[in-house]
């Protein structure tokens, strides 16, 4: 992310939503989900460490960039750094 200039505009995202309540950070940048995404809309795998339960959220940077990580406790935990948007695949809109 660094060599893609991404690094420090995921910094600044940072910034920007940590000085938010939880409650009123979430837009169409930042989304949760109830789960993690089915096998065949995800090219990642449920990482052990992460709790099943886990409240699984993405926060897009520019475009199809996005940073996904799940709450806990009202604290955002990165988990994977998602360059092409192949976390939760979507159609183009």
């Amino acid at each position: 992310w660094e060599e893609e200039k991404l690094l420090s505009k995921t910094f600044e995202l940072f910034r920007n939503y940590s000085s938010q309540k939880m409650a009123s950070a979430f837009d169409d940048r930042f989304k949760c989900y109830k789960n993690f995404p089915p096998v065949e809309k995800t090219e990642y795998t449920h990482p052990k460490h992460v709790p099943e339960d886990a409240v699984w959220s993405s926060m897009h940077l520019m475009g199809k960039e996005c940073v996904i990580g799940h709450i806990y406790r009202n604290v955002f935990y990165v988990v994977f750094l998602d360059k092409d948007h192949r976390f939760y695949i979507t159609e183009l809109k």
